[in-house]
């Protein structure tokens, strides 16, 4: 019966015992060890590595068999496969060398402290809506560190369903955990 399989829910059917391994039933393949052995880290976002990555492992990363034309400098120095740009042209542009992207620049301190006051002014308000037995509960779990479930859903209950929640009550975690290091 078609289309049976797209109601199916909940775990497979059959789990498998152990992982998947490229080539395994090919002794003598040295491809792969040498594929195995590359540093696929340089001059790549992480986006870019991931997906690399995920073809060595899966046995689908193809080396390039001699060097392609950069396209920064149009000389045959690539030497990485899937990548467009040599690795002295993405180091001068500051781009990774496959996609061709600047990586993101990193939030400052500032970014960050803001952050962490918005989470924490919306969690407390959050908390002000909830009956005094259940809000020191609250405040006792997010001042050991831990944001039960039971918490969260509480605070759904008497503001309705928000995704905003559960990331209000990890920040605030996070916070709590931080000061307490600090101190």
């Amino acid at each position: 019966m078609p289309g049976t399989n797209a109601r199916r829910s909940g775990p497979p059917k059959h789990q498998n015992s152990f992982a998947w391994v490229p080539a395994s039933a090919d002794k003598h393949n040295t491809l792969q060890d040498k594929v195995g052995k590359l540093d696929l880290r340089g001059g790549v976002c992480a986006k870019c590595y991931e997906v690399i990555e995920w073809k060595r492992r899966y046995g689908k990363y193809k080396p390039l068999k001699q060097p392609a034309k950069c396209l920064g400098c149009n000389q045959k120095a690539v030497h990485q496969a899937y990548h467009q740009l040599c690795p002295p042209c993405a180091g001068s542009r500051r781009v990774c060398a496959k996609c061709m992207r600047a990586p993101p620049a990193p939030p400052t301190a500032e970014e960050l402290e803001a952050k962490e006051a918005q989470a924490h002014a919306s969690l407390e308000s959050r908390l002000g809506a909830l009956p005094e037995r259940q809000r020191r509960t609250a405040q006792r779990q997010l001042a050991v560190g831990a944001v039960p479930v039971s918490l969260t859903a509480r605070i759904e209950r008497s503001h309705g369903p928000t995704a905003v929640v559960a990331e209000d009550l990890a920040a605030a975690a996070a916070a709590s955990t931080a000061a307490a290091a600090a101190a």
